[in-house]
């Protein structure tokens, strides 16, 4: 059996040093592996470490040198290091610019979406993967690629689907 691609063992998150000085933790004990070409989601309810684990996540990606791209509908993550922000609340970021910053292999980039109507937003993710799954396909990156609150990515008409889960 060939190592994982991303390997996480009794991982223990705090939000800053004070709560994890108390022994509060957002995200107790993780245990992930996750093998080349696999596709992982991880849900939960509201509050419950999701983002945070993403973080940890991103952040060991970016310490290994991979190449992301990291899609953020709600602009948590634009205080991440290792990657350039693109978009914020005045600017809806464009496909181009994306594509632009990725075809520098030692760039990574958070998609911040704020800028994007909500009923935009799947419009926004179907013209955005089809020219990321072309860069893939011709350089072998970007080698992640994240979607933060994905729900957020669906059309309204199949939101039905995420409430029923």
């Amino acid at each position: 059996m060939t190592s994982p691609f991303v390997d996480f063992r009794n991982v223990w998150l705090a939000y800053n040093d004070e709560l994890l000085a108390e022994g509060k933790f957002a995200v107790e004990d993780i245990n992930l592996q996750v093998g080349e070409g696999e596709f992982i989601a991880i849900v939960g309810p509201s509050g419950c470490g999701k983002s945070t684990a993403v973080t940890a996540i991103v952040e060991n990606l970016s310490e290994q040198e991979y190449q992301f791209v990291l899609i953020d509908p709600e602009g948590d993550f634009e205080s991440l290091g290792g990657a350039a922000p693109i978009g914020n609340t005045q600017h809806a970021p464009t496909v181009d610019e994306v594509v632009t910053q990725l075809s520098e292999p030692k760039s990574s980039v958070i998609v911040n979406l704020l800028g994007v109507p909500l009923a935009d937003r799947p419009s926004f993710l179907g013209s955005f993967m089809p020219r990321i799954a072309a860069m893939r396909a011709g350089f072998g990156r970007p080698h992640w690629i994240v979607i933060d609150e994905a729900h957020h990515m669906l059309p309204k008409a199949d939101n039905h689907i995420m409430r029923a889960a």
